[in-house]
């Protein structure tokens, strides 16, 4: 192979994006924790050491996949939220916000990753840059969400949609478990969690909560 150092901006955006859907393309097919840097490289078509070039590790590579990931979600989730009137109930904001999420299971598959691997294992800077980021977007989505239910404010909004994320972090691999695990509940004669029911019950009862501390 005859690899050239990308200089130029474009050049080194066009080196990112091939290291980004090599590991896109990765995770479709196997689970995060089976996926190496030695084969995010292969199938980029560049060797190890270049795609330091690029990344220190193979979690700043994926942080920079949910970073994708979450902003094309919250752009989708603003938009299907404008479409909703002014004061709409809390059970129709739960429920296109749970359609909007669960049309990107890579963002969920990823989410209990974020803090056990991703940001561990990336630099201080990116960790910077990530977060700021998801800040603005979650910033937006929450004006959003005031907008369409006014009876929380952009402070408690902003509450429920940090307790929401760890629910569903926790909530989403319990739903979707490995073969030996359903295998397992299958001889005790149980069933997995169903992800969008009891995660719309948790936002009710969320929102419920905080309103009804409201009014103490």
């Amino acid at each position: 192979m005859n690899w050239k150092r990308a200089r130029r901006p474009e050049q080194i955006a066009v080196r990112r994006n091939s290291i980004l859907q090599a590991a896109h393309s990765l995770f479709r097919e196997k689970e995060y924790e089976k996926i190496s840097l030695n084969e995010i490289a292969r199938v980029a078509g560049i060797n190890k050491a270049n795609v330091y070039r690029y990344f220190s590790s193979k979690e700043e590579i994926f942080l920079a996949k949910f970073e994708s990931e979450f902003n094309s979600f919250a752009r989708s989730l603003i938009k299907n939220l404008s479409d909703l009137r002014a004061k709409s109930s809390a059970k129709r904001v739960c429920q296109i916000w749970l359609d909007t999420t669960l049309e990107r299971p890579a963002l969920l598959d990823l989410m209990p990753q974020l803090s056990l691997s991703l940001e561990k294992n990336s630099s201080v800077e990116k960790i910077v840059q990530f977060k700021r980021g998801l800040h603005e977007q979650m910033s937006d989505v929450v004006c959003e969400f005031v907008r369409v239910y006014p009876g929380l404010s952009v402070e408690q909004w902003g509450e429920v949609f940090e307790h929401a994320g760890s629910m569903m972090s926790g909530l989403w691999p319990q739903s979707n478990p490995g073969d030996s695990v359903v295998e397992a509940m299958t001889r005790l004669d149980l069933q997995p969690w169903e992800f969008r029911p009891r995660m719309e019950r948790v936002l009710l009862m969320l929102i419920q909560g905080i309103q009804a501390n409201n009014k103490e």
